[in-house]
């Protein structure tokens, strides 16, 4: 075979702290590849010759998803009494062939294992063929399918170990560092690889601090069978060796030296740290002192690569950024990290919560022996890092997981790594059924925040107190640099290209059309100022409010769907470390207002408050110093807690003198003494609101023909914009998803940009927008907003707005009126209805048109539906379309307008069929009809009397259109005066689903982008 002329054979390889009876070498070079036949065969030909380590992906492109055949050609010297080929990782199953003969499999894409294949080398040489299926949809695959190609093939790398005599296996290897007992231990387990034992073996275990030996002892009994042994013991150390802490990672080194009569076999030097873990109450404590949690969420996503990378410098930046951020945790979600990634975090300082890779698995009995050996690999590799701290078993699986299954994974779990702190399943605290602490993934708006936290402690304070650590929460959306990618990439089509990207350069180019290069040159600024601005106020009112809680912000990199990273599309910091500086185990927080967080200050006597939350090592006594340079205050106040306490409220009087225009304030705050930090604060002062005549502008809540007439002949008009018939239409917003953007307008004197921008998602927030597309290019914004958040378009919403419409002057707005600041915005509106310049934009007699045709429309609600869930989807087989009555449909009333989840039928993912009935109205006659479903979640098919008319998303590429206004065209099919049938099959992909927002028929004017009224 023309192969074998390219042979790997042992060489010598220098291996840093390892000496002994096995010699390993890389297998990289020397490997071919070639895709498996149609028929399930051995590949003949097609073989090309690659690199190991590397995904399938990297050789046969980005949608390969199948089965690959690798092949080698081995030599030997002879002289090994044993060899075996190690391989670091296989995605997913993998079997291996020595000249034809199977010799070993295995099911799992990211712990190590070997084959043994000494007797394959017995004459001197073998093929060693790997076949490889990707096995997608694989309980363990992870979340990385989810937004990037599905990798395979021999990812990490893979070595040719032969083995001279008795040898230790180094990758089951366990050691830790045990300071929870009276006396600090090291527990360990070595297992010994060994054909057979002519002498007995004994095991040195050697505790250094650096050169110094620190304990020592040697154990001579082994269990196990001919061909592995276990060494399993203990090594009492000193009392004073220094615990490992984020803020002090301390490491020393165990030193294993396998001995036979005067003979070193071998030795292996592993890295450990002591710790003692436990929960208390509410509290998690790390070696004795309140342990406060502040991580970050990595999904594994490392482009350009398919697969995370071994790339020990790639990984180092990258978590020492996290670090420098004020972050000691790494929340490794749904993927096992290569170990380098655990062994920097234990010289660095970050705590791992390693959730095992089971997204939407399929947890069931059937498969139980399964995920058991797959958990106890999981196990087996990570649980000799002090690092490893917190687990958790699955993420958002809900209860179709069996309570069995999820029981015997946590007890294994539990009893392999010592003081794990386990969740069952990293999802809503409500979800909870076998677990060491609560975990909730929380994400919202700034009003919303307090009392979603309120909520969550009344939930633990009706159950058994356990520690609250959030498995992610707190996200940010920012604008890309366009310009950056294009000047990198240009038109280059790569799989990790954000979606969207010609959106959005439309986006920005009809900003700069309407407003100038300013607006602009904005986005990417004013988001990221807005992201940290949000991100850093929930953070604050989580520290101060829930003191013991940890938690995880999303997430650690942008990726295709939504540019929510820390790091950019470049893989840079989005800020810089003194941005973050605030961000610490000490933490000076604003304390809110009576009503809500306001960010704004009238004129006179106003009371300000600060509270330190301390969970830093030893207690606090310091002094905080406040200035407020705009009005030379400068006070100082003696702070005391212990560690895992709030400080008590500390007071800031201030007497603002009257101003003319809304001005920043800066609050200044910096703690002195053993835990030094600092905070700062940005507010704003009102001036008095202006008075306009009562008459001057009508107020409305709604648009009729007689109100638009009005405005036509010359009058003003201001819409309160809102959920109701006859509005301008809204919809509800995430600030999450985007950030605002502020265009010049005539206002700007009395209403500053940066005040609009700043108080958005505070004093002015009610988490309500305009739909912005059809009225961008007509009116002028006062205040807006861009959401690219999971979409492949650009939704432009507006917060307010004026216009000239025929003679007189419209304004709407969705901006909150309750607080001082909102009060202030909306009198200025309506004094510059009255009284100001006339708008710059005027709205077009064909859009007047279309929104008079809008409002005399009449659309026929559907509300009332049934629903049968469809968990083996044989729905479409069964013809449950036509609406009828079949076996096996269960149908249940049902509202449309909220996810099925919140109206009692939770933990169901899959297909579930929706149907209901309805009567055109005969005067719809000559109508267009159009069927508008304003949300679901997140795939559905259309069925009119039986018949399929349309179908939105894909489940089968995983196309959602949650976020995604779709429409049906009903003309002709729909007739005037009659009943029909409508069915829709929805597929619920991942979290909740259901037909979770309106559904109508309309005559008015209907598409994708949004009608112009409720």
């Amino acid at each position: 075979m023309q192969l074998r002329r390219n042979v790997v054979a042992w060489a010598i390889v220098g291996l840093a702290g390892w000496a002994g009876a096995q010699q390993r070498s890389p297998l990289e070079r020397g490997w071919e590849l070639a895709v498996e036949t149609v028929a399930g065969e051995r590949p003949t030909e097609g073989w090309r010759k690659v690199k190991v380590p590397g995904t399938f992906e990297d050789v046969l492109g980005e949608k390969f998803d199948g089965v690959a055949w690798y092949r080698i050609a081995l030599a030997s010297s002879g002289e090994a009494e044993a060899v075996r080929v190690l391989f670091h990782g296989a995605a997913t199953h993998a079997r291996v062939f020595a000249d034809g003969v199977e010799v070993g499999a295995h099911l799992g894409a990211w712990t190590p294992w070997s084959v043994d294949v000494t007797r394959a080398l017995a004459d001197g040489s073998a093929l060693l063929e790997v076949r490889v299926d990707e096995k997608v949809g694989h309980n363990t695959q992870g979340f990385l399918p989810v937004i990037q190609p599905h990798f395979g093939g021999l990812w990490r790398s893979v070595e040719l170990c032969a083995d001279f005599g008795p040898v230790i296996e180094r990758e089951q290897v366990f050691v830790f560092g045990d300071a929870a007992g009276e006396h600090p231990r090291v527990r360990f387990e070595v297992p010994v690889l060994a054909a057979s034992l002519a002498e007995p073996l004994r095991l040195k275990v050697t505790l250094l601090e650096d050169a110094k030996e620190l304990a020592t002892r040697e154990i001579g009994t082994v269990t196990g069978h001919e061909g592995r042994w276990n060494f399993v013991g203990e090594l009492e150390v000193p009392d004073d060796v220094r615990r490992w802490d984020p803020e002090r990672p301390e490491l020393y080194t165990v030193a294993f030296e396998l001995l036979s009569g005067e003979r070193k076999l071998g030795q292996l030097p592993k890295r450990v740290g002591f710790r003692d873990l436990r929960t208390d109450g509410t509290r998690i404590t790390l070696n004795g002192r309140p342990l406060q949690l502040r991580g970050m969420l990595h999904w594994g996503y490392s482009p350009p690569h398919f697969a995370p990378p071994e790339d020990r410098a790639y990984w180092r930046t990258q978590l020492e950024s996290i670090k420098s951020l004020g972050c000691n945790l790494l929340k490794a979600c749904l993927w096992v990290p290569p170990e380098c990634v655990y062994e920097l975090c234990d010289e660095i300082g970050l705590i791992v919560w390693q959730e095992y890779p089971t997204w939407h698995p399929t947890l069931t009995g059937e498969h139980l022996a399964e995920l058991r050996r797959e958990y106890d690999e999981f196990h087996r590799y990570d649980r000799s890092h002090v690092s490893v701290a917190l687990r958790s078993l699955t993420c958002e699986t809900g209860h179709s997981a069996e309570l069995s299954v999820i029981q015997a994974l946590y007890d294994r779990c539990k009893q392999l790594a010592p003081q794990a702190l386990v969740v069952d399943d990293s999802a809503w605290i409500e979800w909870h059924r076998v677990h060491d602490f609560y975990d909730d993934h929380p994400y919202g708006n700034n009003s919303w925040w307090p009392g979603k936290l309120a909520q969550m402690r009344e939930h633990i304070a009706a159950r058994k107190p356990k520690p609250l650590v959030l498995g992610e929460c707190i996200a940010a959306d920012t604008w890309m640099d366009l310009a950056r990618w294009d000047k990198l990439h240009g038109d280059e089509p790569l799989w990790w290209q954000p979606w969207g990207l010609a959106p959005q350069l439309a986006f920005e180019e009809r900003l700069e059309r309407l407003f100038g290069a300013e607006t602009r040159a904005s986005l990417r600024p004013i988001s990221l100022e807005f992201a940290l601005r949000n991100r850093k106020y929930q953070i604050e009112r989580l520290r101060v409010s829930a003191p013991d809680a940890g938690y995880t912000l999303s997430v650690v990199r942008d990726f295709t769907k939504a540019r929510m990273g820390f790091f950019d599309d470049f893989d840079e910091l989005k800020w810089t470390p003194e941005q973050w500086s605030w961000h610490r185990d000490t933490l000076i927080a604003l304390e809110p207002g009576v009503r809500r967080d306001s960010r704004a200050l009238g004129s006179g006597p106003q009371s300000l408050g600060l509270r330190v939350a301390h969970s830093g090592l030893g207690r606090l006594a310091g002094t905080l110093v406040v200035r407020v340079p705009e009005l030379g205050v400068e006070q100082e106040s003696a702070v005391q807690a212990e560690s895992g306490e709030v400080s008590s409220r500390l007071g800031l009087s201030l007497d603002l003198p009257p101003v003319e225009r809304p001005t920043p304030l800066e609050v200044r705050a910096e703690l002195r003494g053993a835990h030094p930090t600092s905070n700062t604060w940005k507010l704003w002062r009102l001036p008095e609101a202006p008075t306009v005549a009562a008459d001057a502008v009508r107020v409305v809540e709604k648009l009729d023909a007689a109100t638009l007439e009005f405005v036509k002949q010359g009058g003003r008009a201001l819409l309160v914009a809102g959920d109701r018939k006859g509005s301008l239409r809204t919809d509800s917003i995430w600030f999450l998803k985007g950030a605002p953007f502020a265009p010049p307008h005539a206002l700007n004197d009395k209403l500053p940009q940066d005040f609009l921008i700043e108080l958005s998602s505070f004093d002015l927030e009610n988490g309500t927008v305009l739909h912005g597309d059809a009225w961008l290019d007509h009116v002028d914004p006062l205040l807006g907003f861009w959401d690219t958040h999971d979409i492949a378009h650009v939704n432009p919403w507006l917060f307010a707005f004026t216009t000239r419409y025929g003679k007189g002057r419209l304004g709407a707005s969705t901006l909150e009126r309750s607080t001082p600041a909102g009060q202030y915005v909306f009198s200025c509106l309506l004094e510059h209805l009255a009284k100001g310049p006339d708008s710059r934009a005027s709205v077009p007699p064909e859009l007047a048109a279309r929104l008079e045709r809008a409002l005399s429309a009449a659309p026929l609600d559907l509300v009332q539906w049934q629903i049968a869930f469809d968990p083996t989807d044989r729905g479409v087989a069964d013809g449950w379309f036509d609406g009828g009555e079949h076996a096996g449909a269960q149908w249940a009333p049902i509202e449309a307008g909220k996810h099925w989840e919140n109206v009692g039928f939770e933990h169901r993912d899959g297909v579930a069929w929706y149907r209901t009935s309805f009567e055109v109205p005969a005067h719809w006659k000559e109508d267009a009809l159009t069927l508008v479903c304003e949300g679901v979640d997140d795939s559905y098919r259309v069925y009119l009397d039986g018949r399929e008319l349309a179908r939105h998303g894909n489940p089968e590429t995983n196309e959602t259109v949650w976020l995604v206004r779709t429409t049906t065209d009903l003309t002709g099919r729909a007739r005037a005066g009659e009943r029909h049938s409508l069915v829709l099959r929805v597929v619920d992909h991942v979290g909740s689903g259901g037909v979770y927002k309106p559904v109508y028929i309309t005559t008015g004017p209907a598409d994708a982008t949004g009608d112009l009224v409720h």
